[in-house]
């Protein structure tokens, strides 16, 4: 089954930095989440508590702290797969244009950045995001959530669902050769 355009969107807003309404958007995500994929629901209940109940600064400095100060869970897909070269510089180009294709606005983030890809592939035709999942989004998620290694994190469980909604891409359709 593949994930909806709604789907894509709440669970792109788990991966921007938190903000007055995160709490809101972590309850929007856990249901639709638990709709189209129940199995990944539950994935999201520590970071449901964190942002429900954490301290003022908490949701925010957890975000920072996990995404911000290390490169092995940094959001930046094509920083996952190429590093600091060249063809970094041109998958930012191809999602900039992805982007303004589909019609998913630019923010402070880099065109690269998780939750852009994450709105890009809910609006693309279904073969287009299982060939853009496929290349490069979900390795950089597996890469994202793998960094985790051991640590205890709520969002840990942001990037087990990243990986369950692309992964649903990759079953919505007939194998082709890569």
């Amino acid at each position: 089954m593949r994930a909806s355009t709604e789907l894509h969107d709440r669970v792109a807003e788990l991966l921007t930095y938190p903000g007055p309404d995160s709490a809101d958007a972590v309850k929007r995500a856990i249901h639709h989440v638990s709709e189209a994929l129940p199995e990944a629901g539950a994935h999201l209940a520590d970071l449901a508590t964190l942002a429900a109940d954490g301290a003022p600064g908490e949701f925010e400095e957890k975000f920072c702290h996990t995404f911000d100060n290390n490169a092995d869970r940094a959001l930046e897909i094509g920083w996952q797969i190429w590093g600091e070269n060249y063809d970094r510089g041109a998958f930012l180009v191809r999602m900039r244009s992805l982007m303004r294709t589909v019609g998913v606005p630019e923010t402070a983030e880099l065109p690269d950045h998780m939750s852009h890809a994450l709105r890009v592939l809910g609006r693309l035709p279904e073969e287009a995001a299982r060939n853009l999942v496929i290349t490069t989004v979900l390795p950089a998620a597996r890469k994202m959530r793998d960094g985790f290694k051991d640590e205890v994190n709520p969002y840990r469980g942001a990037l087990e669902t990243v990986v369950l909604v692309l992964e649903s891409h990759v079953e919505a359709l007939e194998p082709i050769d890569v």
